[in-house]
């Protein structure tokens, strides 16, 4: 909160709308491979949309993916 309390102060002009973010999520992640893999199966599962993995990864939403998946070849057992 420093480091970004300092950059707003001393580098961006206060009238603008740009703010200084520092994520630390960065340290706490695994490689690549691993936290795709773990996307997939969270988005695949129904419990995360699309953009929102996309906002963990600092990027933009994109129209049409804030829809959750639902895997076909699972449904409700009738008992």
């Amino acid at each position: 909160m420093r480091w970004e309390q300092e950059i707003a102060r001393k580098l961006i002009n206060p009238r603008s709308q740009l703010f200084a973010e520092h994520l630390v999520d960065g340290l706490l992640r695994s490689d690549t491979t691993n936290r795709f893999n773990a996307y997939q199966t969270v988005i695949a599962s129904g419990w995360m949309s699309r953009n929102e993995a996309r906002a963990l990864e600092n990027m933009n939403p994109v129209d049409g993916l804030d829809e959750f998946m639902t895997p076909h070849n699972m449904g409700v057992v009738n008992s």
